[in-house]
């Protein structure tokens, strides 16, 4: 998910990867709230849309099951960076 205000250029980028909850209504307000303060946010979904915990035990496997392969959350996560850069040319996404 991507929040910016689009009349602008430029904006200095952010990936944000929610807790282990996953993206929900409360992560979603704080991009907005981060977009808000003139940066580009990309809310990652390292989960994939299929997995929604709904509870600490529902979290607990999921987060654990993407430790455990770090290997899949480093390409979830450069996916979501890809993402980011392709659908927002114009952001600053240079890490210094």
């Amino acid at each position: 998910t991507l929040v910016f205000d689009d009349a602008k250029k430029g904006l200095p980028a952010i990936l944000m990867v929610p807790n282990w909850m996953g993206p929900t209504e409360g992560s979603l307000t704080k991009a907005k709230k981060i977009a808000e303060m003139g940066y580009a946010v990309m809310m990652a979904d390292v989960y994939g849309t299929d997995v929604r915990p709904t509870n600490a035990d529902e979290a607990k496997v999921a987060a654990t099951a993407l430790r455990s392969d770090r290997p899949l959350l480093r390409a979830r996560t450069k996916a979501a960076l890809d993402a980011m850069k392709a659908n927002l040319p114009s952001a600053n996404t240079d890490a210094d």
